[in-house]
């Protein structure tokens, strides 16, 4: 072969070469020859060594080989019928990320996970607590969650003074619960949020909704019945102020006839002061 077929041989080998080296390594980035910058993750460095950790924005919290021994003590303090309020670290500055009014409760839910074989699931409070932002929070890790037992009695008091309200959403239903002997529903924000959002999804469907009021034990059956049926009239009317029509509403009492709770105690007591929603086909 002559010079000139060589060199044309020797060109083209040299553009396959290029082809292959660029497809090879500035694109798929393998080859042995290939350079490339390699981008590590960002790992959160723990601020704290304590055994129940959480980072910025998360519920999840963070466990290491000190938890077994801190959920070892709590638990050493269990009872036959006191309560464990689980208190979730938050801070004003974070975004809340969850569905709870705050991201300390969303935390204390989450905790309430790795104690609920050991503690029944009724004997499990949720709280919070509002910390201080410190340095590198938002980049690191940080302890401050806090266990407390307390007597029922204790939490039924506490609950009937709270006034942040209660709205309990199961698969198919909510619960509204009712101070002793009341039709007024404790002021909540979370009640509103709950009602305004079922406001919007019976205007957009054809669906309605029946109310159906509890009671306690307390007092004459005929009497409950009449308060039952109070409460959920009173829910009617806060749903009919939203907009929603009157016979998309059904209201019915149940008076003191079908407790969830033991009527034994005050903190069952309260558990069973409700109004049931329940959303049905038309």
């Amino acid at each position: 072969m002559n010079s000139r077929t060589w060199m044309i041989l020797g060109l083209t080998g040299l553009w396959f070469w290029a082809c292959q080296y660029w497809y090879t390594c500035p694109i798929k980035e393998v080859g042995y020859s290939c350079k490339r910058e390699v981008v590590k993750p960002v790992v959160k460095k723990p601020t704290s060594a304590g055994p129940l950790l959480f980072a910025w924005e998360d519920a999840t919290p963070i466990t290491n080989n000190k938890f077994p021994k801190l959920k070892s003590d709590v638990l050493a303090d269990m009872t036959d019928d006191n309560i464990l309020v689980i208190y979730g670290p938050y801070t004003n500055s974070e975004d809340n990320t969850s569905t709870f009014k705050n991201m300390g409760l969303a935390r204390a839910n989450m905790i309430k996970e790795l104690f609920i074989e050991d503690v029944p699931k009724d004997r499990i409070k949720l709280s919070s607590t509002k910390i201080t932002e410190k340095k590198q929070m938002r980049r690191g890790t940080w302890a401050g969650a806090d266990f407390k037992w307390k007597k029922g009695k204790q939490v039924a008091e506490a609950s009937v003074n709270n006034d942040t309200g209660k709205v309990v959403e199961l698969d198919d239903k909510a619960l509204i619960y009712f101070p002793y002997n009341s039709v007024e529903k404790s002021e909540s924000e979370r009640i509103d949020e709950y009602l305004t959002e079922l406001a919007k999804r019976l205007k957009r469907s054809k669906e309605k909704v029946v109310l159906t009021g509890h009671t306690d034990s307390s007092g004459a059956a005929s009497g409950n019945e009449k308060l039952g049926l109070r409460r959920a009239k009173m829910i009617r009317d806060l749903l009919k102020e939203k907009g929603i029509k009157a016979n998309k509403i059904i209201t019915r009492t149940e008076g003191e006839k079908n407790p969830i709770a033991t009527n034994e105690t005050e903190l069952g007591r309260i558990e069973n002061r409700r109004v049931v929603v329940q959303v049905i086909s038309n």
